[in-house]
């Protein structure tokens, strides 16, 4: 092949994958995902889990039985019951329950090993495991409604899980627990990998979930939440199973997984674009800040310069020497994202009380966020504590969005004498001015 021929795309997205490909290695993922999707789908997804397992993830994939355990109840005639989104398992039930749980993991554990096999990796390396880690209790009696053997976790064998972890395995945890007394209990995936990843302290959980999870979720531009702001998005809702992996994953970031995530399990390589991308493929819950704004120090530096190059070759921003962007860095703030910076800006103060807002920069992939406006109004609040009384920009193509903002037109002659000396005819910029109340 020609190396012309190599599609450019292709090597946009591996030089951006490249970061995060380096953190697979060691780190610790619980994945929560129960059949129900296309065989196809179904088959990509546990590939990826193979993929992601063979490149050094450790791996926890805690699969549901829903779908075919509703199947098989009603393949003998017995409708499936519920009490307020739980289902009621009849210890009648339950050696349906134990066939259905034993074919659903020698079935994920085959096509796991056969996808292995299929992106050319050879199966042998890749050992699955499953691991009778896993205490239960009943989940008892609620609105009067015994549940029966529909339990809840107890305890998590967390040494046994590291263990296999440990030798390399991919852990397949079936969503059913032991009590010491030798009784099963059928349990939610949904909880089990929520205590799984608790006690492992997982790197990040994962809940591959029905398009019916997600799309409300998406539709609503929730892709960074707070658990806090979880809470309120599942209050208006009305809690249901719908909104079951938004709870865990608002139950998991409190209790210490520093990322958990909610993606669509019905589409392809949900997996794949959450971890190996910036901008990920669902919604993400974290105690922690993804993106924030913030004041600028020494390190941003090369970012800057990154950031602000393309703007100065289209003639957007004033050429700034590397060196410029050091002595003026205490001026500057930015947003970051994950690691890059996404947007910048700056206030320089001059005699007068008179202050310039410059730099303002925009990631091409990050524009149209309000990450400028965001900027504006933290530099702003910057101004009025450092006392000053005016703020002046000099632009050449955004005069409207300045104007929207509360600028108005002014005159080389009404900036301060060491904006004067800044300003440059050639560029024929505009000056707009900025009273601050």
């Amino acid at each position: 092949m020609h190396p012309d021929s190599i599609d450019h795309a292709n090597l946009a997205w591996f030089r951006e994958a490249a970061p995060y490909l380096a953190t697979l290695r060691g780190a610790t993922y619980v994945i929560a995902w129960s059949p129900g999707a296309e065989l196809d789908t179904e088959r990509s997804l546990l590939a990826d889990c193979s993929r992601l397992a063979l490149l050094g993830a450790r791996i926890v994939l805690v699969n549901g039985i829903r779908a075919p355990l509703d199947a098989a109840l009603g393949d003998a005639g017995i409708e499936s019951a519920f009490h307020e989104a739980v289902r009621i398992t009849p210890s009648s039930q339950m050696p349906i329950v134990r066939a259905v749980a034993g074919s659903e993991r020698l079935r994920i554990e085959a096509t796991l090993s056969a996808g292995a096999l299929s992106v050319g990796f050879d199966s042998r390396r890749l050992a699955v495991a499953s691991v009778n880690a896993v205490t239960a209790r009943p989940f008892g009696i609620h609105g009067g409604v015994d549940h029966e053997c529909t339990g809840v976790v107890r305890r998590i064998d967390a040494a046994a899980l590291k263990a296999q972890l440990d030798s390399g395995a991919l852990v397949l945890q079936s969503p059913i627990g032991w009590a010491p007394s030798g009784e099963l209990y059928n349990l939610r995936h949904e909880e089990l990998a929520t205590e799984i990843a608790t006690a492992l302290r997982a790197d990040k959980l994962i809940f591959l979930s029905p398009r019916d999870v997600t799309t409300p979720l998406i539709e609503s531009g929730l892709r960074e939440l707070t658990p806090a702001a979880a809470d309120d998005w599942i209050t208006q809702q009305a809690r249901s199973a719908s909104t079951l992996p938004l709870q865990c994953a608002a139950s998991a970031s409190r209790r210490g997984v520093t990322r958990t995530y909610v993606l669509d399990g019905e589409s392809d390589g949900p997996l794949l674009r959450e971890l190996l991308t910036r901008d990920g493929a669902g919604t993400m819950v974290s105690a922690d800040n993804y993106e924030g704004l913030r004041r600028a120090h020494p390190d941003d530096i090369p970012g800057l310069y990154q950031l602000t190059a393309p703007l100065v070759q289209d003639g957007s921003l004033v050429e700034r020497a590397i060196d410029r962007f050091e002595t003026d860095i205490e001026h500057f703030a930015v947003v970051e994202r994950d690691g890059l910076l996404v947007a910048c800006a700056a206030l320089l103060p001059h005699t007068g009380g008179v202050g310039e807002f410059c730099c303002l920069a925009t990631h091409p992939d990050y524009r149209n966020g309000g990450r400028a406006a965001q900027l504006l109004a933290f530099l702003e609040q910057r101004a009025r504590e450092l006392e000053l009384d005016t703020l002046f920009v000099l632009t050449t193509q955004t005069t409207d969005w300045f104007s929207e903002r509360g600028f108005v037109a002014g005159q080389p002659g009404d900036l301060p004498n060491s904006g004067q000396v800044r300003y440059s005819p050639s560029r024929n910029s505009k000056v707009l001015l900025k009273p601050l109340g």
